[in-house]
């Protein structure tokens, strides 16, 4: 039969069972195989010729037709596992009852008295007597598995097939049919175009059964999947098998090929599909969980255990918790960072070598092994390949800023990081000087390490991103919180972009605007308290920065307390003269003049929800999905005295000191050998220039180190007292004098959206609220700095007629501070923590991200979606 004659034979096959009213349950196989014996018919056809009328036709008029239609689809794909599935007959059917089942479920998942349909006992299974017959679900979920593994039909037989003596799947070792070499197989078994479609092809129904949860309300989704529950559990004998297919099939995937380039536009990638399809489930599996997460902390804490084991109740997980094999974990880091790393890759000839389009699973199974296996993580962060995850991530992020579209991408990402900067290694490997083989959009070209590009992109994601985006700040600065005690050197670039943000954060039209506000100025501070403290001999770019940028320091320490100074602030963008003062800086700073049209389409994006993304991809709308909201962490505070060489080094310790880190009820009884504080009769220049203020003590200095330290009374002896001035009595002409980054217009209107957006509206500042997080600011160690410095480099500027910050820069790399500032604070690391409403989220995201990659053909259009918005536009 044609493929015309076919399409119109089944068409006319659904339009007799909507038709027919009298019961269809008891008609004979000629009737039913009408609808799956057919060779020509494809996956596009049955999605083609089931149209959604026919299907809500059949769940209103002929409801109990489709009954017998799901039965009796399920019924043949059962009897296909008892023989093997032999021959090409049998092929077709599966494959074409697979087809079938995959059109219509997503609309019986609608209802919820037509998702009781496949819990219905099948009375068609062979049970042991006694035994009550399996559920429908059962049934389909056993045969799906059985078939994963199917001789000749979806793995490469290694013995002789014949219809004498057929095997039956229920029998067969699967461990033995692991779909490619890696974990748990050492040889590849082969493969055909064949065998990877009919892979697909089962996978792609797997996660439309489990698509239950896109048919519940956002407050529904801890309800229990119980498809997900039989599949993650002892009932699948395969768990283990398949996981290991998924894993193999996906670390082994190389879209360049033979670097042959436009290979593949010759010869196709039919494999690409199936790897695709495979990270998909693995998204799934590795996310669900028979109880909360949360649940199992909390019974965990109960039960007075350190950690509940990972995946509990979900073998997969469980599975993937037990990975430790170096070799494994080695075979999975670098597999997963190929294909991470395959978007951003550089060529010569445009689109000569195939770039992969599901990144964003690829994130989300990277994201659930380090986050269910420790072991991984390690391994992660000591891998060679480390660099070639942190900077396709990093530009993802930095791309991904001002696309509604892509939100959820840019959250990920920055969970990713947060996962990683919660370990030493982390911070420790950023250290690695960065050397660009790829193009970076939007960042000024620095000379630098690592750990400046990681704080540029940060800087341009909070400065130029879009306003929704503000829940993540608190995560991007913590993020550089964890890595700053282990940071050798910073540019002098990424220094500035450090010190605008504390100056944008620190304006009292920001710090008033909403109550948790403030929390960002802290971060900011900690970071430069921790370089200060633990890093200071390689960070003269840091300090230098500090001192020019001093004003800010001292205006954080006067905050307005009265309550007739806490009124509404006049923003920036209201004071009309702010653009024209402006204008000279934006051609001050070339490197930004790229980022200034971003900021303008910015400023005149609305927040409101995510819009229709049309791309090559297909024309599926995209689901709104909220951002993220505040991720939990906890606080952890580590010992920094390992590894040797790698240790944070103090300028407040002497080296006969240990370099460990003083507990709190230790500090106190710590106290270092220090150099003794004099009065300087030269300290005019201090006092001028400086305000008359005193500091609020920080909550990371001693108690005995918190009273009497005035600004502008004294100075401090140090190193640099000892260095001959050239010359004296010459006029000031300090570099300090001048701004330490002027800022364009761009730069100047972006932080504007930083709060305004999402600042609550209703919410007056006191002074009682001022006070209570005021007088915990950790300004102590750095005003200290300001203090003894600050005379210094103005005395080397006057009597040495310096004129260019190399010089100073100079004078300040060969100084010291030994002695002179408080004794280091402990090193806190503030960890990831699951919480309920992050496990939300991320089921959310996950599916919206199912949702739109699977348009070919497009499983969920057209039925009603609940668990999030899907804005539907015309495609022109």
């Amino acid at each position: 039969m044609g493929g015309g004659s076919s399409r119109q034979a089944f068409r006319q096959a659904v339009l007799d069972l909507i038709s027919t009213k009298e019961a269809v349950a008891g008609q004979g196989n000629t009737f039913w195989e009408r609808y799956w014996s057919d060779p020509v018919l494809t996956a596009q056809d049955y999605f083609a010729l089931v149209t959604t009328e026919d299907v809500q036709n059949l769940k209103k008029d002929a409801s109990g037709n489709l009954t017998a239609l799901c039965f009796k689809v399920v019924e043949r794909i059962n009897v296909a596992t008892t023989t093997a599935c032999t021959g090409p007959n049998d092929h077709v059917a599966v494959l074409n009852c697979v087809r079938l089942l995959t059109r219509l479920i997503p609309f019986l998942f609608e209802d919820s008295d037509w998702r009781l349909l496949f819990w219905s006992p099948a009375n068609f299974s062979a049970t042991q007597e006694g035994e009550q017959p399996q559920a429908l679900a059962q049934v389909l979920l056993n045969s799906l598995a059985d078939l994963l593994f199917c001789p000749d039909f979806t793995v490469v037989p290694k013995t002789k097939q014949g219809p004498e003596n057929p095997d039956d799947l229920s029998s067969i070792d699967s461990c033995e049919h692991i779909w490619e070499a890696g974990i748990g197989c050492s040889v590849s078994p082969g493969r055909t175009a064949a065998i990877d479609s009919h892979r697909t092809e089962i996978i792609k129904l797997l996660v439309t059964c489990f698509s239950e949860t896109l048919y519940y309300k956002p407050e529904e989704i801890g309800a229990p999947n119980r498809w997900m529950l039989h599949f993650t559990s002892s009932e699948n004998r395969h768990v283990l098998p398949i996981l290991t297919s998924l894993l193999n099939v996906t670390c082994t995937y190389d879209p360049v090929g033979y670097g042959v380039p436009y290979y593949w536009t010759m010869v196709g990638d039919p494999r690409g599909d199936l790897v695709e399809a495979a990270v998909q489930l693995l998204c799934l599996v590795l996310d669900y969980y028979p109880h909360s997460q949360v649940n199992r902390l909390q019974a965990a804490s109960q039960a007075q255990q350190a950690q509940p084991e990972p995946g509990a109740g979900n073998l997969f997980c469980g599975y993937v918790s037990r990975l430790h094999q170096n070799e494994d974990l080695e075979f999975i880091a670098k597999g997963m960072i190929n294909l991470i790393y395959n978007p951003v890759r550089h060529t010569y000839l445009p689109y000569s070598i195939k770039k992969v389009f599901f990144t964003q699973e690829l994130y989300i199974v990277l994201w659930k092994m380090c986050e269910l296996n420790k072991r991984f993580m390690i391994h992660l962060l000591r891998s060679p390949v480390l660099f070639d995850l942190v900077v396709p991530i990093l530009i993802n992020i930095l791309e991904s800023r001002a696309n509604p579209a892509m939100v959820g991408m840019l959250h990920v990402g920055v969970f990713i990081f947060l996962l990683l900067s919660g370990e030493r290694n982390f911070g420790v490997r950023l250290n690695k000087p960065f050397v660009p083989h790829v193009t970076i959009p939007d960042i000024p070209k620095f000379t630098g390490t690592h750990a400046d590009l990681l704080f540029l992109v940060f800087h341009k994601v909070i400065t130029s991103g879009l306003p929704r985006l503000q829940p993540l700040y608190d995560s991007l600065l913590t993020i550089l919180v964890n890595v700053s005690p282990y940071l050798k050197s910073l540019s002098m670039i990424t220094c500035s972009r450090l010190m605008h943000l504390l100056e944008s954060f620190s304006t009292t039209w920001l710090l008033f605007a909403k109550p948790t506000q403030s929390l960002l100025s802290f971060y900011l501070l900690e970071i430069f308290n921790n370089i200060v403290q633990y890093q200071f001999d390689g960070n003269t770019n840091l300090i230098y920065s500090l001192l020019r940028s001093k004003e800010v320091f001292y205006q954080l320490s006067n905050l307005p307390e009265d309550s007739y100074q806490l009124v509404a602030p006049t923003r920036p963008a209201d004071n009309p003269s702010a653009d024209e003062n402006q204008e000279g800086d934006h051609q001050a700073e070339s490197e930004d003049t790229s980022a200034n049209t971003d900021g303008q389409a910015v400023s005149r994006m609305e927040p409101t929800s995510i819009v229709q993304q049309s791309t090559e991809e297909g024309h599926v709308p995209m689901p709104e999905i909220e951002p993220a909201g505040r991720v939990q962490m906890v606080e952890v505070e580590v010992e920094n005295n390992r590894d040797g060489g790698d240790t944070p080094t103090s300028p407040s310790q002497p080296e006969d000191m240990p370099t460990s880190p003083v507990s709190p009820t230790e500090q106190e009884q710590v106290v270092p050998k220090t150099t003794p504080i004099q009065t300087s009769p030269q300290a005019t220049p201090l006092q001028t220039s400086l305000p008359q203020a005193t500091p609020v003590a920080a909550m990371d200095s001693p108690a005995s180190q918190r009273g009497g330290l005035t600004v502008g009374a004294q100075t401090y002896a140090s190193a640099y007292d000892a260095r001959p001035a050239k010359g004296k009595g010459k006029p000031l002409k300090s570099p300090l004098t001048r701004d330490l980054m002027p800022l364009n217009r761009d730069v100047a209107r972006s932080t504007q959206s930083l709060v305004e957006p999402l600042a609550t509206p209703d919410f007056k500042p006191t002074p009682e609220w001022v006070r209570s997080w005021k007088q915990k600011l950790p300004l102590h160690t750095i005003i200290r700095v300001l203090q003894v410095l600050v005379p210094q480099v103005e005395k080397l500027c006057a009597e040495n007629d310096v004129k260019t910050d190399q010089e100073i820069l100079e004078y300040l790399k060969n100084g010291t501070l030994v002695g002179l500032l408080p004794v280091p604070h402990p090193i806190l690391i503030r960890k990831y923590q699951t919480s309920e409403n992050t496990e939300k989220w991320f089921h959310s995201y996950i599916w919206g991200v199912l949702y739109v990659r699977n348009y070919d053909p497009p499983i969920w259009y057209d039925t009603s979606i609940r668990l999030f918005q899907v804005a539907k536009s015309t495609v022109g």
